[in-house]
């Protein structure tokens, strides 16, 4: 399968699980994917050069269909004001995914992953935060997402707390993180596209596995509607702590 990013076809079906779980995840919960799939994808694979510009192209399917269903929800407004810095942590980031030390760039998430994991395993609910959204918080949060979003494809951690610290409800929530997310996601695209990380073989790749995510998305919104969010969440920060260490594990030795 010369014509792919992964050599063979089971090399293709392991990938094509992951993306179906991280798909899941990202219906459900409104975040995760990134999170779950990278981790896992670099655990296998371990090329985030091209597994996080393949993994871009997958979102945007999920992400249309949900702000699309969710538009009436979101503050158009907020969104833009947040984007604007969230731009410039995007080429930051960018940049670091082009320029620097593979191994190194996995040995990094692994930890930061392994953070994530911890903070929405034992912390989310006992440390809280309370922010405006017209305040310098915002703008710092929107910087950082940015970063994340550009070198790893993780950007929710940061949005999540700031979202939080807003005290949205469950739909308002889900409808503004989506569409941040989404926005991002077209950003990051024509960032990559300049900076020439994308190539035929990832484009290739990105649509045989599209099936993959439109199965996801649908079994995903099944479990956003039927099964309890916080006992969904708590596996999902279980598999993220497992992985992280996984990364740093396997990068160490």
């Amino acid at each position: 399968m010369e014509f792919l990013i992964f050599s063979t076809f089971q090399s293709f079906l392991v990938a094509a699980f992951i993306i179906l779980l991280g798909q899941i995840i990202y219906s459900a919960l409104g975040f995760g994917s990134a999170m779950v799939s990278i981790t896992l994808l670099s655990l296998v694979f371990g090329d985030l050069s091209q597994i996080i510009p393949y993994f871009l192209l997958l979102c945007v399917p999920t992400e249309i269909a949900i702000v699309y269903k969710n538009r009436k929800k979101i503050d158009f407004s907020f969104v833009k004001k947040f984007v604007l810095f969230l731009f410039a942590g995007l080429i930051i980031g960018s940049l670091l995914l082009k320029y620097a030390v593979p191994n190194e760039l996995v040995l990094y998430l692994g930890v930061i992953i392994c953070l994530i994991g911890i903070y929405f395993l034992f912390f989310e609910e006992k440390i809280t935060f309370s922010f405006k959204k017209e305040g310098i918080a915002g703008k710092i949060f929107s910087f950082l997402t940015g970063i994340l979003g550009g070198v790893y494809g993780i950007s929710g951690p940061p949005i999540i707390i700031f979202l939080k610290g807003l005290k949205l409800d469950k739909s308002s929530f889900r409808a503004t993180i989506l569409s941040i997310f989404f926005s991002m996601s077209i950003l990051r695209t024509v960032i990559y596209l300049f900076l020439g990380l994308y190539n035929l073989k990832i484009l290739l790749t990105a649509v045989l596995t599209m099936p993959f995510v439109l199965a996801g998305l649908y079994t995903g919104n099944k479990i956003h509607l039927s099964v309890s969010e916080t006992k969904f969440k708590k596996i999902t920060a279980t598999v993220l702590v497992i992985n992280g260490l996984l990364l740093i594990f396997k990068n160490l030795t």
